[in-house]
């Protein structure tokens, strides 16, 4: 079977952030010592340094009652407390002295009464240890009254992971937490409380169904695929906390036009466009805030103003006070520099147009070079400063700083960039007309925009005519995320495309929802509402636990009664392989294991009384002393140790084939030849049948059939490496 090579796909870097103390990282999911007993809260999903180390921390009451996880670094919420905290800043704020926790509260009520199917979905109260359990699933929305809140087993979605997680270049990671009662919490607030309805869809969960990271926890952030690499964009790290890159300085436009070359000065004769009638608007008013400041900042100089055209000129010269302060005069003088694309640069948008183009151009000169760092890494120690009207203003100020460090100095210190003269050739190859009187225009621009420039910089108390300072000889680190996904295209593999093992028992499928209308069907032997994450289902990873509580067994009788949670026993973690490991047995709860012994000394009447109160029924052909003699033998191991909770619905057909299915897929997952057609692209069945020379159809239907996998092949008339490498592809 030949395979197909598909061309590599592109990262966009759409994910999770924090700033942490031990460095800038990726958050994927949480590690294992995050998930507790079931009678204890969860750490809050993204405390932790993206590495597999949770941030230590203690849980104390917030300002409003709710849930907080207090460390060195900050507060961390689940998403229910920081929606009531966040409520409750609202409230504040509007002095209104309404519990937020009674506005959550009756929103879930709300949602509760309207659902469809409120025996499956109903939501617990916000005081529920249910919110504060870190259990992963799929968004899937509905309508007001059939959105899914819970599995078939009862728990309590709580957070979603990211959209098409199974095909999206930074793989799956946890992306909110989830609020189901979005809408209720909006009617509550404005059609109940009467606030305005702008200002309540200022808390975005009102507005979506979830919470986004940044609500959740101190210096986190989501991205909107614009971080296509591990290089931190300026635009996040503007978000970083005071001080957490120290050797970053801020760079206003006005602090650096003398390091600008001459011909940025160069006036625009012959070309067509708009008249620049907002960049006038916007040096007007940024004289205006400077002259507020008081006259003592503007520079003492004569300056020409060109009272006629470019090459007809008519210069008369004054002092830049009096052309500053001289309405007429100073409209005269921002007429003439109106020219200059330097002017763009000290106030409009430099990004765009002449200003631009030039320094494109300059951008090639002087910013490729193999010498010293990256243009891109002297970036890493500049940023935009604040204060611009007009956006990217500063921004590419701090790019025509780190130009000019790259650049090189002469002698006198001055940047290469700075110092580049005008000549005749380099004019025609930008498309510039090249004249004396044009040359005298663009010293006279030079002077006036540079002394434009000292007189805000010195107003505003920024640096006069900032000097290029030590230019950078290492890259900053700092501002690289260390745990950022790669890509290979020679592989087509990346380092990370999913959730670690242990997050698989927290983790479900929208398969794994319960119906949300009436007319789903939903397996038989399902209990509404019950609370499977109060069910030790998954094994939490703790340093030290206290011990297994004592529970007695007895008779028939004592069945009735609800006994206590069982605390699990400590566990080490597993080391992590590259492969998906087969599923171990699963050390059953210390009631049932009792429970069992008790079963065994059970006489037949009492085990026919246990049996209707249970519901149990046998297969044809088999008794009740049957079932008591491996059920009550402790020795036995059962089926349901290998499964997951959520497989508690299945019959027993359907659970000796799903355990067929991930023994087949263990053992394709150890296979290296196989290994090598795993791709995250492959995750849609259209590509992947390419891949094959199969249909799509072809692809599909031995994705979803279940058996011995050989005897699948057969069926289909292929390989069985070919359904290996489809299951792999697209299993679970």
């Amino acid at each position: 079977m030949m395979f197909n090579v598909l061309n590599p796909i592109l990262l966009k870097g759409h994910g999770v952030y924090t700033y942490h103390p031990k460095g800038p990282a990726f958050l994927r999911a949480p590690p294992p010592q995050h998930f507790r007993p079931p009678d204890q809260p969860d750490i809050p999903v993204y405390a932790h340094d993206g590495h597999g180390n949770h941030d230590e921390g203690e849980f104390v009451p917030g300002e409003f009652g709710e849930h907080v996880y207090q460390t060195d670094r900050g507060e961390f919420r689940h998403g229910i407390d920081a929606v009531i905290q966040q409520i409750g800043q609202f409230l504040r704020y509007r002095g209104n002295p309404t519990d937020p926790r009674q506005i959550v509260d009756k929103a879930i009520r709300d949602f509760n009464e309207n659902h469809k199917m409120p025996e499956k979905h109903s939501l617990p109260e916000s005081n529920n240890m249910m919110w504060q359990k870190i259990r992963v699933g799929p968004l899937q929305r509905g309508a007001s009254n059939d959105t899914p809140t819970r599995t078939r087993n009862g728990t309590l979605i709580t957070h979603l992971h990211n959209k098409n997680a199974d095909t999206a270049p930074m793989g799956k990671f946890v992306e909110s937490a989830y609020m189901p009662i979005y809408r209720e919490l909006y009617n509550v607030l404005t059609n109940i409380m009467g606030f305005d309805a702008a200002d309540v869809k200022s808390l975005q969960f009102t507005k979506f169904p979830y919470v986004y990271a940044h609500n959740l926890a101190p210096d986190t952030y989501g991205t909107a695929e614009d971080h296509p690499e591990a290089e931190i964009p300026d635009k996040y790290r503007q978000r970083a906390p005071e001080g957490y890159f120290p050797d970053i300085e801020p760079i206003h436009s006005w602090e650096v036009m003398h390091h600008g070359p001459k011909v940025l000065h160069y006036p625009k004769i012959g070309k067509k466009g708009k008249k620049p009638t907002a960049l006038k608007k916007l040096t007007h008013d940024y004289i205006d805030e400077a002259l507020q400041q008081g006259l003592e900042h503007i520079p003492d100089i004569p300056i020409q103003i060109n009272l006629g055209s470019l090459l007809k000129p008519d210069f008369t010269q004054v002092n830049l006070q009096e052309a500053l302060t001289d309405p007429g005069l100073r409209e005269r003088l921002v007429d003439d520099i109106s020219n200059a694309p330097s002017l763009m640069t000290l106030f409009g948008r430099s990004g765009q147009g002449e200003a631009k183009r030039l320094m494109d151009y300059f951008t090639e000169q002087y910013g490729r070079g193999e010498d010293g760092l990256t243009l891109e890494q002297q970036m890493q120690y500049l940023t935009g400063g604040s204060s611009g009207k007009s956006q990217g203003t500063h921004t590419n100020a701090a790019r025509m700083m780190a130009l000019a460090r790259k650049s090189g100095v002469n002698e006198d210190g001055e940047s290469h960039l700075s110092t580049h003269e005008i000549t005749p050739e380099e004019l025609e190859i930008m498309g510039l007309p090249h004249s004396d009187i044009l040359m005298r225009h663009a010293d006279r621009y030079k002077t006036i925009i540079e002394a434009l420039a000292d007189h805000q910089a010195s107003a505003r108390g920024h640096t006069v005519r900032r000097e290029l300072g030590d230019i950078p000889e290492t890259p900053m680190m700092g501002a690289t995320i260390r745990n950022f996904p790669q890509y290979n295209p020679e592989t087509g593999e990346m380092t990370s495309e999913g959730f670690p093992a242990h997050m698989d028992a927290f983790t479900h499928r929208v398969e794994d929802y319960a119906p949300t209308t009436p007319s789903e069907t939903s397996p038989a032997g399902v209990r509404p509402g019950f609370d499977a994450a109060s069910l030790p289902d998954a094994v939490p990873v703790e340093e030290q636990l206290p011990p297994p509580r004592q529970v007695t067994a007895t008779g028939p009788t004592s069945l009735g009664t609800t006994s206590p949670p069982a605390v699990r026993p400590q566990l080490r973690p597993t080391p992590p392989v590259a492969v998906a490991p087969v599923r171990s047995a699963r050390p059953l709860p210390p009631e049932t294991m009792q429970m069992r012994e008790a079963i065994a000394g059970f006489n037949p009447q009492q085990m026919r009384q246990f049996m209707g109160e249970a519901g149990i029924r046998l297969p044809q052909g088999r008794s009740a002393q049957d079932f008591q003699r491996v059920f009550g033998d402790p020795k036995q191991t059962l089926l349901e140790q290998f499964m997951r909770s959520e497989d508690a619905h299945l019959s027993i057909m359907d659970r000796v084939l799903k355990q067929l299915e991930q023994l087949q897929m263990a053992d394709a997952k150890d296979d290296v030849e196989i290994l090598k057609h795993q791709k995250p692209h492959f995750r849609d069945a259209r590509l992947l049948a390419k891949h094959l020379n199969l249909t799509h159809e072809d692809v599909r239907s031995i994705s979803h059939s279940t058996g011995d996998w050989h005897r699948v092949a057969k069926t289909y008339n292929v390989d069985p490496k070919v359904v290996k490498v489809i299951k792999i592809n697209t299993g679970d």
